[in-house]
């Protein structure tokens, strides 16, 4: 590959890529924590609440749709997901940069 087209193919999908892996993975990360704490701070106060106002309870049931978000939407997972393959194609462009590894035998390499 001429390296005129590398540098565009890598400027133009490697990086956009890795860019928007990043974006996704800090948003995901953003929600995860967001509900986790949601979920956490609810569910200290309901006994309380509870026991002294009878009529809150809505209070359990915003427990539980915080609850079910977190499983639903699986932010956790799409947070470690998105980051661990932005560092992989970081890594890839890196190894391809410095011609380590397979790309120092690589017949076309650039």
């Amino acid at each position: 590959m001429e390296e005129e087209v590398f540098g565009t193919y890598l400027e133009e999908r490697c990086e956009r890529q890795v860019s928007w892996y990043n974006k996704r993975n800090s948003w995901n990360k953003q929600y995860y924590q967001s509900f986790q704490w949601t979920a956490i701070i609810i569910s200290v106060f309901i006994p309380v609440l509870v026991a002294s106002i009878s009529d809150w309870k809505w209070f359990a049931i915003t427990l539980a749709i915080a609850t079910a978000a977190l499983k639903i939407f699986k932010f956790e997972e799409s947070w470690i997901t998105y980051r661990t393959v932005a560092e992989s194609l970081k890594k890839e462009k890196y190894y391809c940069d410095t011609e380590a590894i397979d790309y120092a035998t690589a017949e076309n390499k650039k």
